[in-house]
C-alpha cells in the first residue's frame, strides 16, 4: 500500500527536518513507521501546513514537498534521485 508523505528537505545538508505522513479521513491512524516521522497531518490540512512550513523553512535553502511511497525510508532514500532537475 502506498502512503503519502509531506516533508521538508534541506538543499544544504540533505537532511529532512520535518517528516509527516498524510492521513486520509478513511485511513486508519496506525502508522507503522511513526518512529521515523515527526508527525502526521490530515489530508484536508495539507495546504495550510505546506504554507506554514514554507514560511518556517524558506527557499532556496529548503524545499517543502510531498511524495508517495511504501515507507518513509523509501522517500528518504529515493527522493533526491527522483527530484533531480536537468539544465
Amino acid at each position: 500500500m502506498l502512503n503519502q508523505y509531506l516533508f521538508v528537505t534541506s538543499n544544504r545538508d540533505g537532511s529532512f527536518p520535518e517528516r509527516l505522513r498524510i492521513i486520509s479521513d478513511e485511513q486508519d491512524t496506525n502508522i507503522p513507521d511513526a518512529d521515523e516521522l515527526t508527525g502526521s497531518v490530515k489530508k484536508v490540512d495539507v495546504a495550510t501546513l505546506k504554507a506554514q512550513l514554507s514560511q518556517s523553512y524558506p527557499a532556496p535553502e529548503f524545499r517543502v514537498a510531498t511524495a508517495w511511497a511504501n515507507t518513509w525510508k523509501a522517500v528518504q532514500h529515493n527522493y533526491r534521485g527522483l527530484d533531480y532537475e536537468y539544465d
